[in-house]
């Protein structure tokens, strides 16, 4: 598993997009928030909101990165090799959570770095909600990654995964409107939370539907669900 793992990183860290990406999530952070106010809650505000750009990274680098697995043959070479395809599934799985983690940091280095330029600290609710955030980003990767490993053609399922975030984004939308306009109640907080953009939009705009453990809780229940759809008759799955 670990060696999976490692060689899955090494790959991802050599991948034409991804330190690209990385350099990219920093500077359009630092810039978004240079030009927006400076009055402090503004900036965690302006923070938030540009964190978006994560998942839609992740929306089309996941299935170019798992899609390589089944258009080389890796997948069905390392089930040749002796690995279970279970292992195979979790490491990409893993994978993937530490590719949004590592964009994650770089989000947040980056707005904490402007944070001091302009003589702030990172206070409570900033770390409390790039934490809230972070779960967030890693219930919507587990998403896209259960599409890329179900839907086997690369080009087809970087397609599908682009237009998830849009639905997603509109569901998101619609999600937190509604609840919004129900004044929080508890099967309308639920909705928009368990749409992985709906609680973006939630933690974005700071409404007070859930704590934050819950919605940690609700994120990391999302992973779990989608890791074992993942899985569900993996041995019986042809390997073409």
């Amino acid at each position: 598993m670990t060696s999976l793992i490692r060689a899955n990183m090494k790959r991802m860290m050599k991948h034409i997009f991804f330190i690209p990406g990385l350099i990219l999530a920093m500077l359009i952070t630092f810039i978004v928030l240079k030009i927006r106010p400076v009055e402090f809650e503004m900036m965690k505000y302006w923070f938030r909101t540009v964190g978006l750009g994560i998942p839609v990274f992740f929306s089309f680098f996941i299935p170019l990165f798992i899609g390589v697995e089944y258009k080389s043959g890796s997948f069905r070479n390392k089930v040749i090799a002796g690995h279970r395809q279970s292992e195979i599934i979790i490491s990409l799985f893993a994978s993937s959570f530490i590719g949004v983690t590592i964009m994650t940091l770089c989000w947040v280095l980056a707005g904490t770095v402007y944070l001091f330029t302009e003589r702030y600290a990172p206070d409570k609710e900033f770390i409390v909600t790039s934490i809230g955030l972070w779960f967030a980003f890693l219930a919507y990767a587990s998403i896209i990654t259960l599409i890329s490993l179900r839907v086997k053609n690369m080009v087809v399922s970087t397609v599908v995964c682009i237009n998830y975030f849009m639905v997603s984004y509109f569901l998101g939308v619609t999600s937190f409107s509604i609840n919004m306009l129900s004044e929080s109640s508890i099967g309308t907080a639920l909705f928009e939370n368990i749409f992985r953009l709906g609680q973006w939009f939630g933690i974005m705009n700071a409404d007070d539907s859930f704590v934050m453990p819950v919605r940690i809780i609700i994120s990391v229940g999302l992973i779990v669900i989608a890791a074992l759809i993942a899985s569900f008759k993996i041995n019986r799955r042809e390997l073409n």
